[in-house]
């Protein structure tokens, strides 16, 4: 059991989302959500993420709409809001750091959620909250510690090329079957690491 884990889903669980940003998600986005959580040092992260999302818009699902949520330095965000702009990404959003409320209508929103490899440079006890937060909410995970995930997601390697990346993230939102499965065992697995209700 991960005690900061546990503490930090009950959190997360006691507080609506919030109302503007729930609104917007429900009426504005279309298509399938990806949620991307980077931590902090996580920049390399969040460039891997806006290249699979342009392969995964381009290639296998155009539709695909992508949230970044987490610390990105002044110039990485120059960096990717630009990638976005001239890759004719009009789905993607990076948000940065949000509040509570607002985190919990996009983990509502999600059908999937990318985070950081465990062997990432700078993985950390942070990632492996947000592996158990996903969990707890009921998100399939592409990446994130696989010590954490279990069979509840699919484990990649910062060695995987983007291509890798997008097509784990395809295979989910495209296979309704897998999406299912993969958000069953996410909350059996979040029942056993942090003593919840299956």
């Amino acid at each position: 059991m991960t005690t900061a884990g546990a503490a930090r889903v009950e959190q997360l669980a006691a507080l609506a989302p919030h109302p503007g940003t729930a609104h917007h998600l429900a009426v504005t986005v279309e298509g399938p959500v990806v949620l991307a959580r980077v931590a902090p040092g996580g920049s390399a992260f969040a460039a891997r993420v806006v290249q699979a999302y342009d392969l995964l818009v381009t290639h296998l699902e155009p539709d695909a709409q992508l949230i970044v949520e987490g610390p990105l330095d002044e110039g990485t965000l120059v960096v990717l809001q630009e990638v976005l702009r001239r890759s004719n990404l009009p789905g993607g959003w990076l948000a940065g750091v949000v509040d509570d409320d607002v985190l919990v209508a996009f983990l509502g929103r999600a059908d999937v959620c990318m985070l950081a490899p465990s062997d990432e440079p700078v993985s950390g006890p942070d990632d492996v909250e947000r592996a158990e937060v996903a969990l707890a909410f009921g998100l399939p995970v592409v990446g994130g510690p696989s010590a954490v995930l279990g069979d509840a997601g699919l484990a990649l390697s910062r060695d995987d090329g983007v291509a890798v990346w997008a097509e784990a993230v395809a295979t989910v939102l495209a296979r309704p079957g897998v999406r299912r499965e993969l958000a069953n065992r996410a909350r059996r697995r979040a029942a056993e690491r942090l003593a919840l209700p299956a």
